[in-house]
């Protein structure tokens, strides 16, 4: 799901009420125990002290760290990469959901969906995106 502001962004853009859409050079995949709104809120991450933090998936700037094939058909998916998280040093809790976000630091998510099947992860795992497994779209 987009968020309302993402969209908004976009909507502006497209009919000619702005003249551009302010889009970042880097993008982050984050995990959430919690349900996001569409507003972006309530987006739960694991506690960074206990291993969690968002991963890298792409930087314009640096071919290395594009982990999403190229756009097709209005979607996008990480098809030949495997997207690999932290180790947890401590239980994680329950991942429902994941956010797509322009920086590390931050809070709000530009989009987020639920996983197809929720992972819990304690102490010593590493949750993945296997290859094909995180697919994003525009429709």
């Amino acid at each position: 799901m987009i968020t309302h502001t993402t969209a908004n962004a976009i909507l502006n853009a497209f009919f000619g009420r702005s003249n551009q859409i302010t889009l970042a050079s880097t993008c982050y995949i984050g995990l959430s125990t919690t349900t996001p709104t569409a507003a972006g809120e309530n987006f739960t991450e694991p506690a960074e002290a206990s291993g969690y933090s968002k991963v890298l998936i792409g930087n314009y700037n640096q071919s290395s760290t594009l982990l999403m094939e190229a756009a097709s058909l209005g979607s996008i998916s990480n098809t030949n990469s495997i997207i690999f998280f932290p180790e947890a040093t401590a239980t994680w809790g329950t991942i429902t959901h994941f956010g797509i976000f322009t920086t590390k630091n931050s809070t709000t998510p530009i989009m987020w969906g639920a996983l197809s099947t929720s992972i819990t992860v304690p102490s010593g795992y590493i949750p993945i995106f296997r290859a094909g497994a995180l697919t994003v779209s525009l429709q």
